[in-house]
Parts: structure tokens; C-alpha cells; sequence
């Protein structure tokens, strides 16, 4: 898609991720995680590189679009030792196999996936400024972030 065509500016980069598939019902994770990396992100949305997609008799694009009390969870690890990760829900919107020559390292999978929260979340803005930061992000950053995050999640 043309940057024209699209409703947000996109900020390229990497940034480690895991996804899962939940019942928003129950909130019980029906398969997952696998790992990747959000490759792009935008106001709306992001694309990424997963280093799987049908995993424990789940197929991650198709049983989100299939089944409206499914819903994707976009996780990103914090870089600190803690176990502690930062979560979004996300709606697939396209999937494709990654040609040849745009596999980085294992991640044959790409997806485009929507916000489920507000394009004006606090979230949003969280992720997009850990996306602008991770080049050099440090202990300190990570701090301030989890901070950020403790904050939000307060309200």
C-alpha cells in the first residue's frame, strides 16, 4: 500500500514482540505465544514478522477473524530482568508468507494487525515511543517506561 493511501504515517524499525490468541470471554490464552517483531506501527496499527502462525491447532489469522470472541494479544517484553511485558489487543487484518528475500532471520510470517484500543490511547502512545526510543533505550528508559505503564494501568 502507498504511504498516500494509508491513515497514519508509519515509524519502520524492530521491536521483539510475542503474540497469542485469547477467548475474550474466559481471557484463557487458547494458544500462544510465538514470537516476532513489529516491523512498522502507525497510530492504528502495526505489521509484523512471526516466527509461526498455526500453533496448537490454531491458525492465529483465521480463528481471530472467524470467531468475533477471539481476540490477538500483542505482548512486548520489557528489556529489564523482570518478567513483565506490555500488552495490546489487536485485530488481524492481512496475512502473507514472506517472500525469499524479505525473511529476517526466522520470522517467515508477516501480518497486519489494527488497534483495539483507541488510536488516542495511552498505550499507543506508550508503544510508540518505546518504537522511537528502543534503538539505544537504556536501564533508564526502561524505568521511566515501566513507570509510564504502572500509571496507566492505576487508572
Amino acid at each position: 500500500m502507498n504511504d498516500e493511501q494509508r491513515r497514519a504515517s508509519r515509524i519502520s524499525g524492530d521491536v521483539l514482540i510475542y503474540l497469542r490468541l485469547e477467548d475474550s470471554l474466559s481471557e484463557k490464552t487458547l494458544a500462544g505465544p510465538t514470537s516476532g517483531i513489529i516491523h512498522n506501527i502507525a497510530s492504528y496499527g502495526a505489521g509484523l514478522r512471526l516466527s509461526q502462525v498455526h500453533i496448537e491447532n490454531y491458525h492465529l489469522f483465521y480463528a481471530a477473524q472467524e470467531n468475533p470472541d477471539f481476540k490477538l494479544i500483542l505482548e512486548i517484553p520489557s528489556d529489564t530482568e523482570s518478567d513483565e511485558t506490555f500488552s495490546i489487543p489487536v485485530q488481524p487484518i492481512w496475512f502473507d508468507r514472506a517472500t525469499t528475500g524479505e525473511t529476517e532471520g526466522n520470522l517467515p510470517f508477516q501480518m497486519g494487525v489494527e488497534f483495539l484500543v483507541g488510536y488516542k490511547d495511552e498505550r499507543i502512545a506508550l508503544l510508540k515511543e518505546l518504537f522511537a526510543g528502543r534503538g539505544g533505550a537504556t536501564q533508564s528508559f526502561w524505568r521511566s517506561f515501566k513507570e509510564k505503564i504502572d500509571n496507566y494501568l492505576k487508572k
